[in-house]
């Protein structure tokens, strides 16, 4: 009966963490049914955590709810930004590179390489429980590593002399743009500073990154999903972002995707290993 129950056990922990990335599309409206006094606060009181980037935390009793913002001033030369994977972390079979990459925890990964952020982006499909394949296009610094798909969406990052500007473009097929790092993600949620509407409602963990008009601020919004949080939905996300002034957003994977570190502010988001991460190092001084 004890080994009988200890294979329950270890069957059930792997049932959980090869449930599925993405949101199930529910058509009960009722999920949209919290008024935004409780989950916008009349004003988002940032603190400067490092040069040229803000924090914001939010968290509410009831209903439980908490969320994170990061506010990023891409036109400071004092960040670096890194992205996970790299052609060099794909792993070789039989003298063969494939298109197979280990999965990451994020918070991990920047606390073992000194990184300051940490957000997960894309989702992915598995290929063992450790084992990663992204979904969608992903391109690291120049050199495309997993193809497009037409109906998602993606973030564009650009470096010139040191500083980054990003776009959000609705479609990966956009052949009109070409940056040094796109990183896809689902749907944009938020397009010229208006929301998209999504048959979506269910409450979860998101990871959504935000631009602000003239493209040199980026905002990321990272909610929660555990016992004390019950999660946010797509349209309800889109209000938190249009408070924060943001102009264009898209939605990267979330549920239990969902992963944020924070150096300074001992912020720990995300127990699943994922597959592409982005990794922020702040200077103390401007280059």
């Amino acid at each position: 009966m004890y080994f009988k129950n200890i294979k329950f056990f270890c069957f059930l922990i792997l049932s959980i963490s090869l449930s599925s990335c993405t949101t199930i599309k529910i058509s009960d409206k009722d999920y949209y049914s919290v008024n935004k006094e409780y989950y916008i606060p009349n004003n988002f009181l940032w603190e400067n955590i490092y040069n040229g980037i803000d924090y914001y935390s939010f968290s509410h009793k009831r209903p439980n709810l908490k969320y994170h913002l990061v506010r990023i001033n891409l036109d400071k030369a004092n960040i670096h930004i890194k992205i996970y994977p790299e052609e060099s972390d794909f792993i070789q079979k039989k003298g063969k590179k494939t298109n197979i990459f280990m999965g990451r925890l994020v918070t991990q990964y920047a606390k073992k390489n000194k990184y300051q952020i940490a957000i997960n982006l894309s989702p992915f499909e598995y290929t063992s429980i450790f084992k990663r394949q992204n979904v969608g296009v992903l391109v690291n610094n120049k050199k495309e590593l997993f193809q497009k798909i037409e109906k998602y969406a993606y973030l564009g990052i650009n470096e010139i002399n040191g500083k980054y500007y990003a776009e959000i473009l609705r479609n990966q097929n956009n052949e009109n743009k070409k940056f040094d790092y796109e990183l896809g993600g689902f749907f944009t949620v938020i397009e010229n500073g208006k929301k998209m509407a999504f048959p979506y409602y269910s409450q979860d963990g998101r990871t959504a990154v935000g631009i602000s008009k003239d493209e040199r601020t980026l905002y990321v919004l990272i909610v929660e999903k555990n016992l004390f949080s019950k999660g946010l939905s797509y349209q309800e996300c889109n209000e938190i972002l249009l408070a924060t002034k943001v102009y264009n957003a898209i939605q990267f994977d979330g549920g239990g995707s969902t992963s944020l570190y924070i150096e300074k502010n001992k912020i720990n988001v995300g127990l699943r290993p994922v597959a592409s991460s982005l990794y922020i190092s702040v200077y103390d001084k401007e280059n």
